[in-house]
Protein backbone atom coordinates (compact mmCIF):
# COMPACT_ATOMS: atom_id res chain seq x y z
CA UNK A 1 0.00 0.00 0.00
CA UNK A 2 1.23 3.22 -1.38
CA UNK A 3 1.88 5.57 1.44
CA UNK A 4 2.37 10.01 0.65
CA UNK A 5 4.55 11.44 2.90
CA UNK A 6 3.48 14.89 4.78
CA UNK A 7 5.02 17.10 2.45
CA UNK A 8 3.18 16.25 -0.39
CA UNK A 9 -0.13 16.51 1.55
CA UNK A 10 0.77 19.56 2.36
CA UNK A 11 1.89 20.56 -1.04
CA UNK A 12 -1.33 19.40 -2.44
CA UNK A 13 -3.18 21.51 0.33
CA UNK A 14 -1.05 25.01 -0.60
CA UNK A 15 -1.73 24.08 -4.30
CA UNK A 16 -5.33 24.25 -3.50
CA UNK A 17 -5.86 27.07 -1.67
CA UNK A 18 -3.41 28.77 -4.10
CA UNK A 19 -6.11 28.12 -6.65
CA UNK A 20 -8.99 28.93 -5.04
CA UNK A 21 -7.30 32.08 -3.63
CA UNK A 22 -6.62 33.24 -7.28
CA UNK A 23 -10.44 32.25 -8.35
CA UNK A 24 -11.45 34.30 -5.62
CA UNK A 25 -8.98 37.36 -6.34
CA UNK A 26 -9.71 37.20 -10.18
CA UNK A 27 -13.64 37.27 -9.65
CA UNK A 28 -12.96 40.26 -7.00
CA UNK A 29 -10.85 41.85 -9.26
CA UNK A 30 -14.32 41.33 -11.98
CA UNK A 31 -16.63 42.74 -9.34
CA UNK A 32 -14.54 45.96 -8.79
CA UNK A 33 -13.78 46.36 -11.95
CA UNK A 34 -17.50 46.36 -12.96
CA UNK A 35 -18.76 48.44 -10.11
CA UNK A 36 -15.83 50.74 -11.14
CA UNK A 37 -17.02 50.59 -14.86
CA UNK A 38 -20.85 51.09 -13.39
CA UNK A 39 -19.88 53.89 -10.91
CA UNK A 40 -18.11 55.74 -13.94
CA UNK A 41 -21.39 54.89 -16.35
CA UNK A 42 -23.41 56.52 -13.21
CA UNK A 43 -20.81 59.44 -12.87
CA UNK A 44 -21.32 60.51 -16.71
CA UNK A 45 -24.87 59.95 -17.05
CA UNK A 46 -25.33 62.10 -13.76
CA UNK A 47 -22.96 64.36 -15.42
CA UNK A 48 -24.41 64.68 -18.82
CA UNK A 49 -27.86 65.09 -17.25
CA UNK A 50 -26.66 68.29 -15.18
CA UNK A 51 -25.18 69.73 -18.30
CA UNK A 52 -28.84 70.20 -19.35
CA UNK A 53 -29.92 72.43 -16.59
CA UNK A 54 -27.23 74.36 -16.77
CA UNK A 55 -27.96 75.32 -20.46
CA UNK A 56 -31.77 76.36 -19.56
CA UNK A 57 -30.08 78.23 -17.31
CA UNK A 58 -27.75 80.10 -19.67
CA UNK A 59 -31.59 80.65 -21.57
CA UNK A 60 -33.06 82.34 -18.67
CA UNK A 61 -29.94 84.83 -17.97
CA UNK A 62 -29.92 85.74 -21.69
CA UNK A 63 -34.11 86.19 -21.44
CA UNK A 64 -33.24 88.31 -18.47
CA UNK A 65 -30.28 90.00 -19.94
CA UNK A 66 -32.82 90.97 -22.82
CA UNK A 67 -35.71 91.89 -21.04
CA UNK A 68 -33.47 94.54 -19.08
CA UNK A 69 -33.51 97.21 -21.29
CA UNK A 70 -29.95 97.96 -21.22
CA UNK A 71 -27.43 97.90 -23.92
CA UNK A 72 -26.48 94.10 -24.58
CA UNK A 73 -23.08 95.18 -23.69
CA UNK A 74 -23.45 95.22 -20.47
CA UNK A 75 -23.20 93.49 -16.98
CA UNK A 76 -20.39 91.56 -18.47
CA UNK A 77 -21.59 90.53 -21.44
CA UNK A 78 -18.93 90.77 -24.24
CA UNK A 79 -19.56 91.95 -28.32
CA UNK A 80 -18.37 89.47 -30.62
CA UNK A 81 -19.22 90.88 -34.36
CA UNK A 82 -22.66 90.89 -34.60
CA UNK A 83 -23.29 88.70 -31.45
CA UNK A 84 -23.09 88.80 -27.49
CA UNK A 85 -21.54 86.02 -25.68
CA UNK A 86 -21.40 85.88 -21.45
CA UNK A 87 -20.13 82.61 -19.41
CA UNK A 88 -21.69 81.81 -16.27
CA UNK A 89 -19.27 80.28 -13.68
CA UNK A 90 -20.79 77.61 -11.69
CA UNK A 91 -19.75 75.04 -8.58
CA UNK A 92 -19.99 71.67 -11.09
CA UNK A 93 -18.76 73.84 -14.28
CA UNK A 94 -20.20 76.78 -16.74
CA UNK A 95 -22.87 77.73 -19.20
CA UNK A 96 -21.43 79.45 -22.37
CA UNK A 97 -24.40 81.84 -23.60
CA UNK A 98 -24.41 83.57 -26.73
CA UNK A 99 -26.93 86.46 -28.32
CA UNK A 100 -26.98 86.62 -31.77
CA UNK A 101 -27.86 90.11 -33.55
CA UNK A 102 -30.61 88.47 -35.49
CA UNK A 103 -34.49 90.41 -34.70
CA UNK A 104 -35.83 88.96 -32.78
CA UNK A 105 -32.75 87.06 -31.64
CA UNK A 106 -32.05 83.47 -31.01
CA UNK A 107 -30.09 82.98 -27.69
CA UNK A 108 -27.63 79.39 -27.84
CA UNK A 109 -26.64 78.36 -24.53
CA UNK A 110 -24.20 75.55 -23.65
CA UNK A 111 -23.85 73.82 -20.60
CA UNK A 112 -20.32 72.35 -19.60
CA UNK A 113 -19.87 70.14 -16.53
CA UNK A 114 -16.84 68.23 -15.73
CA UNK A 115 -16.38 64.95 -17.01
CA UNK A 116 -15.82 62.17 -14.02
CA UNK A 117 -12.23 61.37 -13.71
CA UNK A 118 -10.85 63.67 -16.33
CA UNK A 119 -10.06 67.34 -17.27
CA UNK A 120 -12.26 67.27 -20.25
CA UNK A 121 -15.97 68.32 -20.31
CA UNK A 122 -19.25 67.29 -21.25
CA UNK A 123 -20.82 69.76 -23.32
CA UNK A 124 -24.86 70.24 -23.61
CA UNK A 125 -26.27 72.99 -25.66
CA UNK A 126 -30.01 74.49 -26.87
CA UNK A 127 -30.95 76.48 -29.48
CA UNK A 128 -33.85 78.98 -28.51
CA UNK A 129 -35.65 80.96 -30.90
CA UNK A 130 -37.21 84.26 -29.22
CA UNK A 131 -40.38 86.73 -30.46
CA UNK A 132 -40.92 90.18 -29.42
CA UNK A 133 -43.92 90.14 -26.69
CA UNK A 134 -45.18 93.36 -25.51
CA UNK A 135 -48.27 93.60 -22.95
CA UNK A 136 -49.95 96.26 -25.35
CA UNK A 137 -49.37 94.14 -28.76
CA UNK A 138 -53.09 92.53 -28.36
CA UNK A 139 -55.15 95.56 -27.87
CA UNK A 140 -57.31 94.36 -25.24
CA UNK A 141 -55.45 91.54 -23.05
CA UNK A 142 -57.17 89.74 -20.88
CA UNK A 143 -55.94 86.42 -18.40
CA UNK A 144 -60.12 85.71 -18.34
CA UNK A 145 -63.41 86.49 -20.04
CA UNK A 146 -63.39 89.54 -22.48
CA UNK A 147 -67.31 90.58 -22.57
CA UNK A 148 -68.58 93.06 -25.15
CA UNK A 149 -71.99 94.81 -24.87
CA UNK A 150 -74.75 96.58 -27.04
CA UNK A 151 -73.43 97.96 -29.93
CA UNK A 152 -69.67 97.71 -28.93
CA UNK A 153 -66.85 98.31 -31.45
CA UNK A 154 -63.39 97.42 -31.59
CA UNK A 155 -60.91 98.48 -34.52
CA UNK A 156 -57.45 99.97 -34.29
CA UNK A 157 -55.57 103.69 -35.53
CA UNK A 158 -52.27 104.30 -35.65
CA UNK A 159 -51.35 107.89 -33.45
CA UNK A 160 -47.77 107.89 -34.92
CA UNK A 161 -49.14 107.69 -38.81
CA UNK A 162 -50.91 110.80 -40.72
CA UNK A 163 -52.63 108.24 -42.75
CA UNK A 164 -54.49 106.65 -39.77
CA UNK A 165 -55.24 109.62 -37.19
CA UNK A 166 -55.67 113.06 -37.44
CA UNK A 167 -53.19 114.59 -35.52
CA UNK A 168 -51.99 111.81 -33.73
CA UNK A 169 -55.95 111.21 -32.36
CA UNK A 170 -58.59 108.26 -33.31
CA UNK A 171 -60.89 109.23 -36.55
CA UNK A 172 -63.25 106.80 -37.52
CA UNK A 173 -62.69 107.75 -40.86
CA UNK A 174 -59.04 106.66 -40.97
CA UNK A 175 -59.43 103.50 -38.80
CA UNK A 176 -57.40 100.58 -39.13
CA UNK A 177 -59.03 97.05 -38.76
CA UNK A 178 -56.35 95.54 -36.68
CA UNK A 179 -58.14 95.40 -33.31
CA UNK A 180 -57.45 92.25 -31.31
CA UNK A 181 -59.13 90.77 -28.61
CA UNK A 182 -56.65 87.80 -27.17
CA UNK A 183 -57.46 85.87 -23.30
CA UNK A 184 -55.49 83.20 -22.10
CA UNK A 185 -58.87 81.26 -20.62
CA UNK A 186 -59.00 77.61 -21.67
CA UNK A 187 -63.44 78.04 -21.05
CA UNK A 188 -66.36 77.73 -22.85
CA UNK A 189 -67.12 81.52 -23.62
CA UNK A 190 -63.69 83.17 -23.18
CA UNK A 191 -64.46 86.00 -25.55
CA UNK A 192 -68.23 86.81 -25.72
CA UNK A 193 -68.59 89.58 -28.93
CA UNK A 194 -72.18 89.74 -28.38
CA UNK A 195 -73.92 92.27 -31.13
CA UNK A 196 -70.76 94.11 -30.85
CA UNK A 197 -68.07 94.64 -34.04
CA UNK A 198 -64.35 93.52 -33.93
CA UNK A 199 -62.70 95.14 -36.95
CA UNK A 200 -59.53 92.91 -36.12
CA UNK A 201 -59.27 89.17 -34.46
CA UNK A 202 -59.82 87.24 -31.39
CA UNK A 203 -58.05 85.10 -29.90
CA UNK A 204 -57.91 82.19 -26.73
CA UNK A 205 -56.06 79.93 -24.79
CA UNK A 206 -56.42 76.13 -25.94
CA UNK A 207 -59.69 75.07 -25.57
CA UNK A 208 -61.51 78.64 -25.50
CA UNK A 209 -64.49 79.51 -27.26
CA UNK A 210 -65.76 82.49 -28.81
CA UNK A 211 -69.36 83.55 -29.19
CA UNK A 212 -70.58 86.15 -31.88
CA UNK A 213 -73.95 87.69 -32.36
CA UNK A 214 -72.22 90.58 -34.34
CA UNK A 215 -68.66 90.25 -36.87
CA UNK A 216 -65.88 89.90 -36.26
CA UNK A 217 -63.19 90.49 -39.62
CA UNK A 218 -61.73 92.90 -41.87
CA UNK A 219 -63.51 95.99 -42.37
CA UNK A 220 -65.35 94.81 -46.00
CA UNK A 221 -66.56 91.72 -43.98
CA UNK A 222 -67.83 93.12 -40.84
CA UNK A 223 -69.51 95.96 -42.91
CA UNK A 224 -71.48 93.10 -44.28
CA UNK A 225 -74.60 92.65 -42.80
CA UNK A 226 -74.92 89.42 -44.49
CA UNK A 227 -71.53 88.33 -41.44
CA UNK A 228 -73.69 88.80 -38.82
CA UNK A 229 -72.79 86.19 -36.18
CA UNK A 230 -69.87 85.34 -37.86
CA UNK A 231 -65.73 85.33 -37.72
CA UNK A 232 -64.00 85.52 -40.98
CA UNK A 233 -61.76 82.94 -41.48
CA UNK A 234 -58.48 83.38 -40.36
CA UNK A 235 -59.45 86.08 -37.65
CA UNK A 236 -59.56 83.52 -34.71
CA UNK A 237 -57.19 81.63 -33.19
CA UNK A 238 -56.80 79.16 -29.96
CA UNK A 239 -53.41 79.35 -29.22
CA UNK A 240 -52.66 82.28 -27.01
CA UNK A 241 -49.54 81.74 -24.27
CA UNK A 242 -49.20 84.66 -22.55
CA UNK A 243 -47.14 85.28 -19.37
CA UNK A 244 -48.35 88.36 -17.60
CA UNK A 245 -46.30 89.82 -14.80
CA UNK A 246 -47.03 91.35 -11.91
CA UNK A 247 -46.47 95.17 -11.49
CA UNK A 248 -43.67 96.02 -9.19
CA UNK A 249 -43.84 99.24 -7.46
CA UNK A 250 -41.87 102.55 -8.90
CA UNK A 251 -38.42 103.02 -7.18
CA UNK A 252 -39.42 104.64 -4.20
CA UNK A 253 -34.80 105.88 -3.93
CA UNK A 254 -34.95 109.12 -4.26
CA UNK A 255 -37.01 112.36 -3.51
CA UNK A 256 -40.53 111.60 -3.36
CA UNK A 257 -43.28 113.78 -1.81
CA UNK A 258 -47.14 114.51 -1.53
CA UNK A 259 -48.30 117.14 -4.25
CA UNK A 260 -48.93 120.93 -3.06
CA UNK A 261 -51.92 123.42 -4.63
CA UNK A 262 -51.62 125.05 -7.89
CA UNK A 263 -52.38 126.54 -10.52
CA UNK A 264 -52.72 126.24 -14.18
CA UNK A 265 -54.05 128.83 -16.83
CA UNK A 266 -55.89 130.41 -14.79
CA UNK A 267 -57.76 127.80 -12.92
CA UNK A 268 -56.69 126.61 -9.11
CA UNK A 269 -56.44 123.28 -8.53
CA UNK A 270 -56.11 120.90 -5.54
CA UNK A 271 -52.65 119.07 -6.61
CA UNK A 272 -50.54 120.11 -9.44
CA UNK A 273 -47.67 117.75 -10.65
CA UNK A 274 -44.54 118.71 -12.63
CA UNK A 275 -42.05 116.47 -13.98
CA UNK A 276 -41.46 114.65 -10.32
CA UNK A 277 -42.21 111.95 -8.20
CA UNK A 278 -45.01 111.87 -5.78
CA UNK A 279 -46.90 109.66 -3.10
CA UNK A 280 -50.38 109.86 -1.66
CA UNK A 281 -51.58 107.44 0.84
CA UNK A 282 -55.20 107.11 -1.29
CA UNK A 283 -56.67 109.85 -3.97
CA UNK A 284 -60.26 110.98 -3.70
CA UNK A 285 -61.27 113.40 -6.39
CA UNK A 286 -64.70 114.08 -6.26
CA UNK A 287 -65.65 117.85 -7.10
CA UNK A 288 -64.20 120.38 -9.19
CA UNK A 289 -62.35 121.94 -5.65
CA UNK A 290 -60.85 118.68 -5.75
CA UNK A 291 -58.82 118.05 -8.99
CA UNK A 292 -55.39 117.77 -10.32
CA UNK A 293 -53.76 118.62 -13.07
CA UNK A 294 -50.03 117.32 -14.68
CA UNK A 295 -47.55 119.91 -16.21
CA UNK A 296 -44.49 117.97 -16.18
CA UNK A 297 -43.26 114.22 -16.35
CA UNK A 298 -45.07 112.90 -13.12
CA UNK A 299 -45.01 109.58 -11.67
CA UNK A 300 -47.51 109.13 -8.61
CA UNK A 301 -47.69 106.27 -6.30
CA UNK A 302 -50.80 105.36 -4.29
CA UNK A 303 -50.74 101.79 -2.49
CA UNK A 304 -54.79 102.41 -1.30
CA UNK A 305 -57.79 103.26 -3.21
CA UNK A 306 -58.28 105.78 -6.23
CA UNK A 307 -60.87 107.62 -6.92
CA UNK A 308 -62.25 110.36 -9.24
CA UNK A 309 -66.41 110.96 -9.12
CA UNK A 310 -68.61 113.85 -9.53
CA UNK A 311 -67.26 116.49 -11.00
CA UNK A 312 -63.49 115.86 -9.77
CA UNK A 313 -61.15 114.87 -12.57
CA UNK A 314 -57.09 114.73 -13.36
CA UNK A 315 -55.72 117.00 -16.32
CA UNK A 316 -52.92 116.26 -17.93
CA UNK A 317 -51.48 118.84 -20.02
CA UNK A 318 -50.46 119.20 -23.44
CA UNK A 319 -46.83 118.12 -23.70
CA UNK A 320 -47.37 116.26 -19.74
CA UNK A 321 -47.41 112.93 -19.08
CA UNK A 322 -48.96 110.78 -15.99
CA UNK A 323 -47.90 107.54 -14.42
CA UNK A 324 -50.12 106.39 -11.61
CA UNK A 325 -49.31 102.98 -9.70
CA UNK A 326 -52.41 101.72 -7.22
CA UNK A 327 -52.10 99.05 -4.82
CA UNK A 328 -48.95 96.98 -3.40
CA UNK A 329 -47.24 94.06 -3.23
CA UNK A 330 -49.13 92.50 -0.13
CA UNK A 331 -52.20 93.36 1.80
CA UNK A 332 -55.78 94.24 1.52
CA UNK A 333 -57.56 94.42 -2.07
CA UNK A 334 -57.90 98.04 -3.17
CA UNK A 335 -59.79 99.13 -6.69
CA UNK A 336 -59.09 101.94 -8.95
CA UNK A 337 -62.18 104.44 -9.71
CA UNK A 338 -62.51 106.35 -12.44
CA UNK A 339 -65.84 108.62 -12.99
CA UNK A 340 -67.66 111.94 -13.11
CA UNK A 341 -65.04 114.35 -14.86
CA UNK A 342 -62.14 111.09 -15.55
CA UNK A 343 -58.90 111.48 -16.87
CA UNK A 344 -58.69 114.46 -19.60
CA UNK A 345 -55.78 113.67 -21.52
CA UNK A 346 -55.08 117.04 -23.17
CA UNK A 347 -52.00 115.60 -24.84
CA UNK A 348 -54.28 113.41 -27.07
CA UNK A 349 -52.18 110.67 -26.87
CA UNK A 350 -52.92 107.11 -25.31
CA UNK A 351 -48.56 106.85 -24.09
CA UNK A 352 -48.52 109.81 -22.03
CA UNK A 353 -51.32 108.23 -19.29
CA UNK A 354 -50.68 104.72 -17.73
CA UNK A 355 -52.70 103.30 -15.25
CA UNK A 356 -50.87 100.27 -13.41
CA UNK A 357 -52.48 97.83 -11.23
CA UNK A 358 -50.20 96.33 -8.40
CA UNK A 359 -51.26 92.91 -7.13
CA UNK A 360 -53.53 94.31 -4.20
CA UNK A 361 -55.65 96.19 -6.85
CA UNK A 362 -58.39 93.72 -8.10
CA UNK A 363 -61.08 95.79 -10.08
CA UNK A 364 -60.85 99.32 -11.84
CA UNK A 365 -63.99 101.25 -13.17
CA UNK A 366 -63.62 103.61 -15.52
CA UNK A 367 -66.87 105.37 -16.76
CA UNK A 368 -65.68 109.39 -16.51
CA UNK A 369 -67.44 111.04 -19.33
CA UNK A 370 -63.93 112.29 -20.82
CA UNK A 371 -62.97 109.91 -22.93
CA UNK A 372 -60.08 107.52 -21.65
CA UNK A 373 -56.72 107.90 -23.52
CA UNK A 374 -53.81 105.75 -22.10
CA UNK A 375 -52.89 102.61 -21.21
CA UNK A 376 -54.03 100.62 -18.32
CA UNK A 377 -51.68 97.18 -16.91
CA UNK A 378 -53.45 95.57 -14.13
CA UNK A 379 -53.25 91.88 -14.86
CA UNK A 380 -54.86 91.24 -11.55
CA UNK A 381 -58.15 93.62 -11.75
CA UNK A 382 -61.42 93.16 -13.21
CA UNK A 383 -61.84 95.76 -15.07
CA UNK A 384 -65.21 97.33 -16.25
CA UNK A 385 -65.93 100.44 -18.81
CA UNK A 386 -68.98 101.94 -19.77
CA UNK A 387 -70.81 104.77 -21.16
CA UNK A 388 -70.53 107.01 -23.99
CA UNK A 389 -66.81 107.97 -24.13
CA UNK A 390 -64.92 105.38 -26.42
CA UNK A 391 -61.41 104.54 -24.84
CA UNK A 392 -58.55 105.07 -26.44
CA UNK A 393 -55.10 102.62 -26.27
CA UNK A 394 -54.38 99.16 -24.65
CA UNK A 395 -55.89 97.51 -22.12
CA UNK A 396 -54.12 94.48 -19.82
CA UNK A 397 -56.50 93.22 -16.85
CA UNK A 398 -57.62 89.98 -15.43
CA UNK A 399 -61.30 90.42 -17.00
CA UNK A 400 -62.42 92.95 -19.38
CA UNK A 401 -66.21 94.63 -19.80
CA UNK A 402 -67.13 96.83 -21.99
CA UNK A 403 -71.06 97.84 -21.26
CA UNK A 404 -73.67 100.37 -22.61
CA UNK A 405 -72.06 100.69 -25.64
CA UNK A 406 -68.58 101.36 -24.91
CA UNK A 407 -65.91 100.78 -27.96
CA UNK A 408 -62.33 101.27 -27.82
CA UNK A 409 -59.86 101.84 -30.05
CA UNK A 410 -56.70 100.39 -30.67
CA UNK A 411 -53.39 102.09 -30.52
CA UNK A 412 -50.96 100.63 -32.53
CA UNK A 413 -48.03 102.59 -31.83
CA UNK A 414 -48.23 101.28 -28.05
CA UNK A 415 -47.27 98.01 -30.52
CA UNK A 416 -43.22 98.43 -29.04
CA UNK A 417 -43.70 99.91 -25.65
CA UNK A 418 -42.29 98.37 -23.78
CA UNK A 419 -40.83 95.05 -26.38
CA UNK A 420 -39.37 92.37 -24.56
CA UNK A 421 -38.64 88.81 -25.74
CA UNK A 422 -40.37 85.28 -24.62
CA UNK A 423 -38.76 81.94 -26.28
CA UNK A 424 -40.90 80.42 -29.12
CA UNK A 425 -39.28 77.11 -28.22
CA UNK A 426 -36.21 75.23 -27.11
CA UNK A 427 -34.10 72.76 -29.82
CA UNK A 428 -31.22 70.76 -28.11
CA UNK A 429 -28.41 70.88 -30.91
Amino acid sequence: MMKLNRSSRHGSVLVTVLVITGIIGMMLVAYLSMTATQNAFTMRSLAWNSAMPMAEAGVEEALAHLNAGGSLASDGWTNIGSAYAFDRTLPNGYVHILIDGSSPPVITATGYVRAPFQNQYIARAIRAPTRSRTPFAGGVTSKGVIKMSGGSVVDSFDSSDPAYSTNGAYSAALHKDNGALQSTATSSGAIQVGTGKVYGTVATGPGGTVTVSGAVGDTAFVNNPANAGKIQSGHVTSDVNLSLEDVKPPDLAGTWGAPVAGSYNGTNYLYKLGSGTYDMASVTLSDSSKSMVVTGDAVLYVPSNFTISGSGYIYVAPGAKLKVYVGSTTGSSVTATISGGGVANGTGLASNFSLFGLPTCTKVTYSGSAQFIGTLYAPEADLTMSGSAAGVGALVAQSVTFSGGMSFHYDESLGGNPAKYVVTFWQEI
